[in-house]
């Protein structure tokens, strides 16, 4: 019995050709479509007929609205100019989220984002189910209010320019180990604030120096007129303690803090009050 093979050769030009051609998936730009006020996930507001993607930019350009978001939403992009409220379900953006009309997390979460604050105010409501998931905050010069009475959940890490004010009583609850690679958070009015953990969480503040990182990461916590400010907080579980470790740089203004961990750590560049 014979076996025959037949080898079909293709020109290496035509296979380049036919590579070169095969379809290739683009971002397609969705714009809301008026100045007027509507949910996030209403088809009928946006240019195209259908809810922005994963692989859309979606777009406001409008400043006299304000759009809602309650369901679980991830687009390539947004940029927004009007007012977004984020109430609930997750908000995640790949390619970041610029606003410049004021963004409100009243409940919902962002994940995995970069926030650019380009103007406007972000604010944090007094609820206590608002989340930032791994969210990074640009935009110096502006600054983000978390609500007198409310904790806003941080997991992931977190990186802020903008300072965060916490108003009569705000807290800031980190859920599992994590890095507050840099910030200012600012307490202000007459109650107490705090940064809270749960239990078992390591907190790393600020980023040591190397070869890649010539400056430290710097944390600073500024008491204002607020009461004796918390940073941290002891477990009462053996099997699940708490740290808190300085490797960059913290910075204390004003007095009146306490300290309350199982452990503090201080590797930085030195506890600066």
């Amino acid at each position: 019995m014979r076996i025959i093979v037949h080898f079909v050769w293709v020109p290496t030009a035509a296979l380049l050709l036919s590579l070169l051609s095969a379809p290739v998936a683009h971002a397609l730009l969705v714009n809301w479509k008026a100045d007027v006020d509507g949910a996030f996930n209403d088809a009928t507001k946006w240019s195209t007929g259908k809810v922005p993607g994963a692989d859309d930019d979606a777009v406001d350009n409008f400043v006299n609205h304000q759009i809602k978001s309650t369901v679980n939403t991830k687009v390539k992009s947004f940029t927004t100019k009007g007012g977004f409220d984020l109430a609930k379900g997750t908000f995640e953006a790949t390619n970041g989220i610029t606003s410049s009309g004021g963004f409100g997390l009243n409940g919902g979460s962002i994940k995995d984002t970069v926030v650019t604050i380009s103007g406007g105010r972000f604010s944090i409501s007094n609820s206590d189910n608002s989340v930032l998931n791994g969210v990074t905050f640009k935009g110096i010069g502006t600054d983000i209010l978390n609500q007198a009475g409310g904790t806003v959940t941080v997991r992931k890490g977190l990186t802020l320019q903008p300072i965060m004010r916490f108003d009569n009583g705000s807290k800031m609850a980190f859920d599992g180990s994590q890095v507050f690679a840099e910030g200012d958070l600012s307490f202000e009015g007459t109650a107490k604030n705090a940064i809270k953990m749960t239990d078992g969480t390591d907190l790393t503040l600020g980023t040591a120096v190397s070869p890649t990182n010539p400056f430290p990461g710097k944390v600073t916590v500024i008491r204002g007129n607020a009461a004796n400010a918390v940073i941290g907080e002891k477990s009462s579980d053996p099997m699940k303690t708490n740290t808190i470790k300085v490797v960059g740089e913290l910075s204390l203004s004003g007095d009146d803090y306490t300290i309350a961990a199982n452990r503090f750590i201080n590797e930085g560049k030195g506890l600066g009050v």
